[in-house]
């Protein structure tokens, strides 16, 4: 199976030229990387064959890309020469994307780390009041000015204001009471499923009382004998009606 090769030779003048041959995927550079990256930039200028690389993916173009970065930055270019579009359009993918990262150091003492995070909370926390009593200071010092006459009144923007917050919200603010309105009915009617009856117009206890020589009797129209006992004393049944 072959694996990833360069040779290095001296070109024009003290130019330098490095031919790449094989791979240059993930699994076969491994050969080939720490002698590429031990080579110290030298002479006028660099030019990297491609011609002889027959597969590429991002680890080799990641290696190409930074040996070509490496030697300009030392002040030697480098180009690169035979490669194809495809390794070109990835070598060029792969150098858009090489951009400094924040590297955080490892938590030291978690109950360090801790009284840091309170600690920083807490100054946030002042600053944020900070902030609103400044407003606050700001916003009286304003009104102060206004009402003693030393700050004209923009009633363009008062004017401005009381549509954006008023007029224009009113869409919102009518949906908003519509829900509000039916979570309050349906709360409203359950409420009224468990409260006393009303007969014909006398509050009806819900409560069975016992009729002398009542017991026995059921009415012919198949209702169960139950009756019930109004406000005004009056036994009635279970449709209001005088027992």
């Amino acid at each position: 199976m072959a694996t990833a090769s360069f040779e290095q030779t001296t070109g024009p003048g003290t130019a330098q030229r490095l031919a790449v041959r094989g791979p240059l995927t993930i699994a076969d550079i491994a050969d080939v990387v720490a002698p590429l990256r031990a080579i110290a930039p030298s002479g006028s200028a660099l030019a990297i064959d491609l011609s002889g690389v027959e597969r590429i993916d991002t680890t080799g173009a990641w290696l190409i890309h930074r040996l070509v970065a490496d030697w300009t930055a030392a002040g030697v270019p480098a180009t690169l020469e035979n490669a194809s579009p495809d390794a070109v359009r990835l070598i060029a993918e792969v150098g858009a994307n090489d951009v400094p990262v924040v590297v955080h150091a490892r938590p030291g003492n978690p109950a360090l780390a801790r009284i840091e995070r309170i600690g920083g909370a807490v100054i946030g926390a002042a600053d944020n009041i900070g902030s609103f009593l400044a407003f606050l200071g700001q916003t009286m010092i304003v009104l102060g000015q206004t009402l003693l006459g030393r700050r004209p009144l923009r009633w363009h923007a008062v004017i401005h204001q009381c549509e954006v917050i008023g007029v224009n919200a009113l869409g919102i603010v009518g949906v908003l009471l519509f829900l509000v309105g039916i979570v309050v009915a349906q709360q409203g009617a359950v409420e009224r499923r468990g409260r006393p009856h009303h007969a014909n117009g006398n509050l009806a206890r819900d409560t069975p009382v016992h009729v002398p020589g009542a017991s026995n009797r059921r009415p012919a129209d198949g209702w169960p004998h139950r009756h019930l006992l109004t406000g005004r004393g009056v036994v009635r049944d279970a449709r209001g009606r005088p027992s």
